[in-house]
């Protein structure tokens, strides 16, 4: 079943909306290569940055100058190899920051070294295909690898700097291979759960065939995994993988892939079964090294707060776990999506629009290397400016007419730093409400700074500081969500000294955090770092109410009515949702955008019980209802909505409506389709370039009543007469 589960997920694909009239018809809106480095220095893994563990190249640009002899590589200040190679490959599962550099050697007797590198390795990994992946920031996961169940990597741009796996899903696949190795990919993933039946997601081979199959794998120059089964070799009906296993000949595989799903079996107890019945027990049984290429554990919907805590237990457990065990060399959770309503417990986001879960800022922050500051956000730009004040810092800020407030003067809050000067010049002087103590670092030490805990995540917008003439010629500003991992959001690289220098920090987008660092790295003086006052700036996190979708009720398509003089929104609900028996239906409309201004309505806002006031809820009569079938499905109710135009101008065709259908059920819960955005010029102009109208008036309608209205020098279009012909 779970394997079924994880076949229409991943299956699932973006839904278009649908215009219509008397039909409906589709509305459709519409190797990164690496220059040859000039200078001599490392040029993989990046610097900061995070790899996969187990086998990874470590590469370096060539040498320039004299002839070179060899290259010495230094990993953690330690010779590990002295090559006339440009690359090495490196071997280790211990999840820590490593530094790296190589060394020139000259046949002069010279030598040149690049600067020092620092990288990451960890074991987390994503597993999702192109569709489960599309709106997800990769290099904000804290992963260093992934794989999609295909042999060929995502089309995103933002997916080129992390290491894709590929895979051979099942036989009929198996002409990929000289494409993987043709393209120098480091890992290749055999099979995907042969053991199960394509009905339920599984590649379904007979062992024996696999067994004869296993030669066409080997004799390339990539790393080696086996066929992922859905039941563990460890367990009594894992008979397909261990027969695999003596049938083959054992120096073909370099490492093992394992599948592990549990049912409603959560907490510490569940992840160390986990951890024991099927990582130790197939390492004991092969002694290969181990990737859980997909886990997780399911049967409840992602807002059951019941169980929630048990399931992060669960993971944090394994993550603990996994990491320790040096055999084990990487690993990758399985997302259901958030809005799967029997597994999406087990979401780390949602597959429609990115968003993290709670679960998923778990994965994300939990079991990194100690040490490593995640590089600032794709995107994330900020504006630094430095003024004078000797006053405490505002209780709020404006910034393009919204209100920040400074949450360093709520209680709860609570500061550390790595070093004093002592008691009267602790961190707490930084945020004590008095301009006249300050907080001092021990002197000469670098780095040094402090940690605020504001004891609550926020949405952060702003930070300042107010130095004393010891101030930072250089420091960065970190923040986290739960202590443990640091990403890096802004930083001062030529700070100049003086007495009550007040720096403001103005982020481009806001960011999730309840811990703020600031972590100073180069001095103005010989002394310390020292400061007056801080503030950190901010608006609560949003708790609205979590919505509830479901593909049972859904926007169909859009029709202009040239009869009325109006738009008119055709929706779907089947008679029965989870189980329970339809009782209502209708629309909800948010006004989204008109002349420029966003009414900034979140789609979570577009509810029956909304109390913003650019929403609007309209429950269909029976007026609304039709009797004909205007979709795919022919058991469900169709109704539609006609809003008649109030004007004919430019605003009242180019304004921009938010949309989605609701059902309220026997039990008096509400469920809701996603959210669709139209505008009438948009409609319009798709129905009129593709000769859609039911006739030639109505055509002709679009031209001179709305498109020409928006667009003076709107194209003409002449009507299609053989749409309308019998033949």
């Amino acid at each position: 079943m779970i394997n079924q589960i994880r076949k229409k997920e991943n299956l699932l694909r973006l839904v278009f909306m649908i215009v219509m009239v008397i039909m409906l018809v589709p509305f459709f809106g519409m190797k990164k290569e690496t220059q040859a480095a000039q200078a001599f220095e490392i040029t993989a893994p990046a610097n900061n940055g995070l790899i996969g563990a187990g086998c990874f190249d470590i590469k370096w640009s060539p040498a320039v100058g004299s002839s070179v002899k060899n290259y010495k590589l230094y990993i953690d200040g330690q010779l590990i190899a002295t090559t006339s190679d440009t690359s090495y490959e490196y071997y280790t599962t211990n999840v820590k920051m490593y530094t790296a550099y190589v060394t020139a050697e000259y046949n002069n007797g010279t030598s040149k070294s690049t600067e020092t590198i620092t990288f990451g390795v960890t074991k987390k990994g994503l597993c999702a295909n192109e569709e489960m992946a599309r709106y997800l920031e990769p290099v904000e996961m804290n992963m260093g690898w992934y794989y999609n169940w295909a042999a060929y990597p995502h089309t995103y741009e933002s997916y080129k700097t992390m290491e894709y796996v590929p895979m051979i899903w099942g036989t009929g696949n198996e002409g990929s291979i000289s494409y993987v190795a043709e393209n120098g990919y480091k890992h290749l993933l055999a099979y995907n759960e042969p053991d199960a039946g394509g009905d339920i997601g599984g590649s379904n081979i007979d062992v024996n065939t696999a067994i004869g199959h296993w030669n066409n794998f080997l004799g390339h120059d990539y790393v080696l995994g086996t066929p992922a089964p859905s039941l563990s070799p460890s367990w009594d009906n894992g008979v397909w993988f261990r027969t695999f296993m003596n049938g083959i000949n054992h120096d073909t595989v370099d490492f093992i892939a394992l599948h592990c799903y549990y049912w409603q079996y959560t907490g510490k107890e569940a992840a160390e079964t986990f951890l024991r019945e099927v990582v130790d027990k197939t390492y004991e049984m092969y002694h290969k090294p181990i990737w859980i290429t997909e886990f997780a554990v399911y049967g409840w919907p992602h807002n059951d707060v019941e169980h929630i805590e048990s399931v992060k237990e669960f993971m944090k457990t394994a993550i603990d776990g996994l990491n320790a065990r040096p055999y084990v060399e990487r690993y990758a959770w399985f997302s259901f999506n958030s809005t799967n309503e029997t597994n999406g417990i087990a979401s780390l986001y949602n597959y429609e629009t990115g968003d993290l879960t709670e679960l998923g800022r778990l994965y994300v922050e939990y079991g990194n290397p100690e040490g490593y500051v995640q590089l600032p956000l794709k995107g994330q730009e900020y504006t630094l400016f430095s003024g004078t004040r000797n006053t405490l810092l505002d209780d709020a800020v404006t910034i393009k007419d919204e209100i920040y407030e400074n949450f360093v003067r709520k209680s709860g809050v609570s500061v550390v730093s790595t070093s004093d000067e002592g008691s009267d010049t602790g961190a707490d002087k930084a945020i004590d409400s008095d301009i006249g103590t300050r907080w001092a670092s021990a002197q000469k030490v670098d780095p040094s700074g402090l940690t605020i805990d504001l004891g609550q995540i926020i949405n952060l917008k702003q930070i300042n500081i107010i130095w004393e003439t010891a101030s930072a010629r250089e420091y960065d500003i970190e923040v986290s969500s739960d202590g443990q991992t640091f990403t890096r959001i802004a930083e001062e690289r030529d700070g100049i000294s003086y007495n009550y220098k007040n720096d403001t920090m103005i982020l481009d987008k806001m960011v999730n955090a309840r811990y703020i660092r600031i972590n100073g790295t180069s001095r103005n003086t010989e002394c310390g770092y020292s400061i007056w006052d801080i503030a950190v700036y901010g608006k609560s996190i949003d708790t609205k109410p979590e919505i509830i979708t479901s593909d049972k009720v859904k926007i169909e398509g859009y029709q202009i009515s040239a009869v009325k003089g109006g738009s008119r929104v055709i929706g779907s609900v089947e008679p029965q949702i989870n189980n329970a028996r339809v009782l209502k239906w209708g629309f909800i409309y948010a006004l989204d955008s008109s002349e420029g201004q966003n009414f900034n309505v979140d789609d979570r806002d577009i509810r029956i019980d909304s109390d913003n006031e650019y929403v609007r809820v309209f429950e269909t009569s029976d007026q609304g209802n039709s009797n004909a079938v205007l979709g795919e499905s022919s058991t469900a109710m169709y109704f539609v909505r006609t809003m008649l135009f109030a004007s004919t101008t430019e605003k009242e065709f180019t304004t921009k409506y938010k949309v989605r259908a609701y059902a309220q059920l026997q039990n008096g819960e509400y469920v809701y389709s996603n959210v669709c955005t139209f505008s009438v010029y948009n409609i319009s102009d798709y129905l009129y370039r593709n000769k859609k109208m039911s006739n030639l008036l109505s055509h002709e309608y679009l031209y001179n009543n709305i498109l020409k209205v928006v667009n003076p020098s709107y194209k003409k279009v002449d009507f299609e007469w053989s749409n309308i012909l019998a033949k």
